[in-house]
């Protein structure tokens, strides 16, 4: 008979060993790639690689967030979806510049206090500091560069 052993994701990427990952010369951990649910904001919040954040739930209902990542040594791609609303506030990658895609189109998510509407790219470099308000269930593609490719192809 064939034994077969299931691991949950979360298991399989837990905190203490992004945080091992996390340690390395590189930006990000190369070759990393996951996809993980969520039932709390603080859970969430803090397994964002290479970032500091705060996720701040502000209406009421059970919390659900996915983040789904994929990471070379130099860029980090990420669809990351939660319901209900949140604020988040914190700092991004060092060493990096970041742009998110709203892929929600029902009421706009604020950025840096204005409205980010739907052909928008929001912008944010090392110093910028996160100021983001979701007013409803809310998806984002998001995708962070370090900044020095950046700047040798511009």
């Amino acid at each position: 008979m064939l034994k077969s052993e299931f691991m949950s994701s979360r298991k399989l990427h837990d905190l203490s060993k992004n945080r091992i990952r996390d340690t390395q010369n590189n930006i990000f951990p190369p070759g990393l790639k996951f996809s993980l649910n969520f039932e709390d904001t603080d859970e969430m919040s803090a397994y964002g690689i290479k970032w500091k954040q705060e996720y701040f739930q502000i209406s009421r209902g059970k919390f659900k967030g996915t983040i789904q990542a994929a990471h070379t040594a130099i860029i980090q791609i990420v669809k990351v979806m939660w319901s209900p609303s949140i604020f988040i506030v914190g700092d991004i990658p060092e060493d990096s510049i970041v742009f998110g895609v709203s892929m929600t189109k029902a009421n706009q998510p604020v950025f840096h206090s204005k409205n980010l509407q739907a052909h928008e790219i929001a912008v944010l470099q090392q110093g910028n500091e996160i100021d983001f308000l979701s007013k409803s269930p809310h998806e984002m593609l998001v995708l962070s560069v370090e900044k020095n490719i950046l700047n040798r192809y511009s």
